[in-house]
C-alpha cells in the first residue's frame, strides 16, 4: 500500500469517526429537547399555585431580565410562563418528584421518555425507571452530592416542612370553626397527636417574637383565618419579621373558607419570601342567633 493509500485510509477513518461523533451528538440534542417537552408537558398538569410552590422548594427566582442590557426585573406570573421557566431550570428527575409530591400523574410520562429514547438511540436506557416508583435522589454522602440534591433532600427541616404540608392539606380535615382560635386551636391538637406534646409549643417566642406553633424549637408556624385580604397583609407582615429576624423555617398555615377570591395571589408573596404556604379548606361555623321575643301586654 503506497503513501497516499495510506493518507486516503487515514483521512476517511477521520471522516467516518467524525460523522459518528457528530451523529451522536445529533442524537443527544434531540433527546434532550425531547425530554425538555416531557418536562414542560408535565409542568403543565400542575396548577399555578404549585408551580410556585415548586419554585419555592428548589429554589428557581420568578424574577427574570427580559433585556440583557437592562437591569430591570420582571417576575412571572402566567401558568404557562412559569412552567416553560421551571422546565428551563429543574432536571427530569426533579420534576417527577414534584410531580410525586402533589400526587399528579406522570406514568405516561415515563412512558413515553423511553419510547423516544429507543426510538433515538436504538435501544433501551440502561436504569429504567421503574413505573409508578417515586424518582428520588440518593442520600449525599460527599459535599458534591449534597450541592446536587433538591433542598429538601439537604436539609432535614424542610424534609419534615413539606411532609407537615402533605398531611395539612391531604389528611387534616377541620370542623368548622366559629374564629381563628377555634382553628388554631383543630391545628394544635392534630400536630399534638401526630409528633407529641413535647415538639408542638403555643405562642412560643422565636426570632423575637411570638408565634402561634413552634416545632421542635425552630420551626415556626403562623396560623390564618383568611376572611379578607387584610388578613393575608397581617400574615405576610408577621411572617417578614420573623425571616429578617433570622428565622429560616417559617411555614404559613391557611384556613381558606372561600371567602377571599385573592388567595392564591397573595400565597405567592409568601413563596417569594421562602415561606412555606399550606392551604387547608374549611368553613365556618354558623352561629346561633338569639331570638328575642317581644310580650305585649
Amino acid at each position: 500500500m503506497g503513501f497516499l493509500d495510506h493518507i486516503k485510509k487515514g483521512l476517511k477513518k477521520a471522516a467516518d469517526a467524525t460523522a459518528k461523533f457528530l451523529d451522536e451528538q445529533a442524537k443527544k440534542s434531540r433527546y434532550s429537547n425531547e425530554i425538555h417537552r416531557l418536562k414542560h408537558m408535565l409542568l403543565l398538569r400542575f396548577n399555578k399555585s404549585q408551580l410556585e410552590q415548586v419554585a419555592a422548594m428548589y429554589r428557581v427566582s420568578l424574577y427574570v431580565q427580559p433585556d440583557p442590557f437592562d437591569d430591570r426585573t420582571i417576575r412571572l406570573r402566567s401558568k404557562t410562563d412559569i412552567a416553560e421557566h421551571l422546565a428551563n431550570h429543574l432536571t427530569y428527575n426533579e420534576v417527577l418528584e414534584a410531580a410525586h409530591h402533589f400526587h399528579i400523574q406522570y406514568a405516561d410520562i415515563e412512558r413515553e421518555k423511553e419510547r423516544i429514547y429507543l426510538q433515538i438511540f436504538g435501544e433501551p436506557e440502561d436504569t429504567p425507571q421503574q413505573e409508578g416508583v417515586p424518582v428520588t435522589a440518593p442520600q449525599p454522602t460527599t459535599q458534591e452530592q449534597q450541592a446536587q440534591a433538591p433542598v429538601e433532600q439537604q436539609d432535614p427541616y424542610l424534609a419534615t416542612m413539606f411532609q407537615l404540608k402533605d398531611l395539612l392539606e391531604h389528611e387534616f380535615v377541620p370542623q368548622p370553626v366559629r374564629d381563628e382560635s377555634e382553628f388554631k386551636a383543630q391545628i394544635y391538637q392534630y400536630l399534638v397527636a401526630k409528633l407529641g406534646v413535647e415538639n408542638v409549643k403555643q405562642e412560643m417566642m422565636l426570632g423575637g417574637r411570638k408565634v402561634d406553633l413552634v416545632l421542635w424549637n425552630t420551626i415556626a408556624v403562623e396560623l390564618k383565618l383568611a376572611k379578607g385580604q387584610q388578613d393575608l397583609i397581617n400574615l405576610l407582615g408577621e411572617c417578614i419579621k420573623l425571616k429578617k429576624n433570622g428565622t429560616p423555617y417559617v411555614m404559613a398555615v391557611i384556613l381558606d373558607i372561600g371567602k377571599y377570591p385573592n388567595l392564591q395571589a397573595d400565597v405567592r408573596d409568601l413563596a417569594d419570601l421562602e415561606v412555606l404556604p399550606v392551604i387547608v379548606k374549611g368553613s365556618l361555623r354558623k352561629s346561633r342567633k338569639k331570638k328575642i321575643t317581644v310580650e305585649f301586654k
